[in-house]
Order: C-alpha cells, then sequence, then structure tokens
C-alpha cells in the first residue's frame, strides 16, 4: 500500500493521512537519535490552560469536516478519530501490514512502540497513533501552522439523504490550493467521516 495519499489539509490529516495514499517511510541509518515516544495522549492539549471540549461529529457535513481540521491543527487525535465512521478507521488500519516490514529501531523512533505492540493495538488505537505521528511530522517541518482549508461545496446524495460529499481546498500559506472530496455518512443524526478521495 504505497503512497497512501496524505489528502490535503481536512482535514490535513485526511490531507495527510486517507487510506488513498501514504508512503512508506524511508530507512534513514544515517542519524542516531533516540527513540521519540509518540503516543496518542494530548499531553499538550492537557496542559493547555484554554482546554476545549472533545468535539466529534457535527449535525452537518461542514460541521464534522471543520472540526476534524481544527482538531488536526490543534493536535487533538480523539476528535479526529471521533470524527471518522468505523468504516474509515477500519480502511485506515490496512497500513499497518507494512509496519512488520520496516526495521524494527525505524519504528520505535518514528512511532515510540515496538511492531509487536503497534500490531497489538486496537483499530481506534492504531487510527490515534497514525494521526499523532502525522501531527508531529507536520509540526516539526514547520507546515502545520500555515496550512488552511476552505470548504468549496458540500453535496447531500439525492438517492440517499445520509450520504454527502464536502469539497475542500486546503493551502499551504500562498501555495496554489488542493482540492479534495470528503465522503460522509450519516449515523444517528451525526455526520461521520467515510473516506476522502
Amino acid at each position: 500500500m504505497k503512497n497512501l495519499v496524505f489528502i490535503a489539509a481536512v482535514l490535513l490529516a485526511i490531507l495527510l493521512a486517507t487510506v488513498a495514499g501514504y508512503a512508506e517511510p524511508e530507512n534513514d541509518n544515517n542519524e542516531e537519535e533516540q527513540p521519540q515516544e509518540a503516543k496518542p495522549d494530548n499531553e499538550e492539549q492537557e496542559n493547555d490552560e484554554e482546554e476545549e471540549e472533545i468535539k466529534g461529529p457535527g449535525k452537518t457535513p461542514e460541521e464534522t469536516v471543520k472540526n476534524f481540521f481544527d482538531a488536526f491543527k490543534k493536535g487533538d487525535v480523539d476528535t479526529i478519530v471521533n470524527c471518522m465512521s468505523e468504516n474509515f478507521i477500519e480502511e485506515l488500519n490496512a497500513m499497518r501490514a507494512w509496519i512488520p516490514r520496516m526495521p524494527e529501531e525505524q519504528v520505535k523512533k518514528e512511532y515510540g512502540m515496538t511492531p509487536d505492540e503497534i500490531m497489538e493495538l486496537s483499530d481506534k488505537e492504531f487510527a490515534k497513533l497514525f494521526f499523532a505521528v502525522s501531527i508531529k511530522e507536520a509540526k516539526e517541518s514547520g507546515e502545520l501552522e500555515k496550512i488552511s482549508m476552505k470548504i468549496v461545496e458540500t453535496k447531500i446524495d439525492e438517492d440517499d439523504e445520509n450520504l454527502a460529499t464536502v469539497k475542500i481546498e486546503s493551502k499551504i500559506e500562498d501555495n496554489e490550493g488542493t482540492e479534495a472530496t470528503i465522503t460522509l455518512k450519516k449515523i444517528d443524526g451525526l455526520w461521520y467521516i467515510e473516506t476522502g478521495m
């Protein structure tokens, strides 16, 4: 599953991580760094005096997309995963298949866990870990704060009012924007991200 796309900013995460394309990390043996734990536990958020309540899926497709994107920028992996449907979480977990093929030291360095520990995580725990690592990489690159997202168009499916698509445009500062279409599904009155394309 090479080149699973980090779709452009829903959602920065969906920009950054959708089952459509993720590049396997390169093995960089030149660096002699200690592994940094990328546990998906919002330590920064806990220390933040203005800690906000965890959000999740919204009452409209646009609200869910906005909550997801805002959560990505804040590093709130709980809200990110809460915005995702169970189907999308399962699809995202298909990426775990390449972890046992990676050198163990590389996995420890990037994820702060051994391959065996990662393989034992629940689907939701893996999704949180995946987004925690993605957010950490975006912060380290300096691009997280430069990303913006706007909703271009929302369409409710003509045949099924419980399905919708939201077209977004994301960009980093003044660079040309990237469009992505996010599919959402309404479950018990709330909209969940079903997939990104």
